[in-house]
């Protein structure tokens, strides 16, 4: 998924994203940021909803504001249950920020052109 970068730093447009996703689930479920380091963010969300089925759905939809607002691909990478009503949340931001794309591994075998 590509989309256009966003003005803005890096932790501002993390925080619009959170503001944005609280906005339309709390009181169900309230996101907030714990720490963003490089192209590692993490998240914990608190509320009722951390109990049911739809957890899972509730940490994919902020990887969708998140990359809406980056402008750059943001992934679910693990989570855990955090407390009695929630979970804390591990996402990778997929690409270097800085507008560089990140060096993937060439396949073995394969010639650089």
């Amino acid at each position: 998924m590509r989309t256009r970068r966003r003005a803005g730093s890096v932790s501002e447009r993390v925080r619009a994203a959170i503001l944005r996703y609280n906005r339309y689930r709390r009181p169900e479920i309230v996101a907030r940021l714990e720490r963003l380091d490089g192209r590692q963010l993490v998240v914990s969300f608190r509320g009722s909803s951390c109990r049911s089925c739809g957890s899972y759905d509730h940490m994919e939809d902020f990887a969708i504001e998140a990359s809406d607002l980056l402008g750059v691909e943001v992934r679910l990478h693990s989570f855990q249950p955090s407390g009695t009503m929630g979970y804390r949340a591990e996402y990778v931001i997929e690409e270097n920020l800085q507008g560089s794309e990140r060096s993937l591994p060439r396949p073995a075998g394969s010639s650089q052109v």
